[in-house]
């Protein structure tokens, strides 16, 4: 397995497990999504956007040449709330179904808080969805730890 920076070429590949990975919140957080297809094109936007920002990467993860997992993170400067001058953010984690528990989720998170702190970052933050368990368990083990509670409430 390696793990290596996402680049234009992989677009693609990259972009499938994109939308397998927002079939997964779909199904996982029961919103009331838009349509597949406009959520398509949304997503492939974001992910050219995604590509070719400064402030954001996207490492995948490859399997004999095929890629099985990504993480996107982004870097941000000093808010004039806190403190720390700079942070980053993990906006994004996915592995697919049959290379979990390999490894390679905690090999992407590790390439992204290596690059952290390369950058001097002293926090990483990241959101994750109350009901997507293994992901709050991984994340866990790295010492993320909850400070905030976003909660929704249906109207009807």
């Amino acid at each position: 397995m390696e793990v290596r920076k996402a680049n234009q070429k992989d677009f693609k590949e990259l972009f499938k497990l994109v939308m397998q990975n927002m079939g997964y919140h779909m199904k996982l957080t029961k919103l009331n999504w838009e349509p597949i297809k406009k959520i398509r094109k949304a997503e492939s936007e974001e992910l050219k956007k995604d590509l070719k920002r400064s402030k954001t990467i996207i490492f995948v993860a490859e399997v004999y040449g095929k890629i099985v997992g990504y993480i996107t993170a982004s870097f941000q400067g000093k808010t004039p709330y806190t403190k720390t001058k700079k942070k980053s953010a993990i906006d994004d984690l996915f592995v697919l179904g049959e290379y979990r528990k390999k490894g390679i989720g905690k090999a992407l998170i590790n390439k992204t808080l290596d690059l952290s702190k390369s950058k001097g970052i002293k926090i990483v933050s990241l959101s994750v969805s109350s009901s997507n368990l293994p992901t709050l368990k991984l994340y866990k083990r790295f010492g993320f730890k909850e400070n905030v509670k976003k909660m929704n409430l249906k109207l009807k």
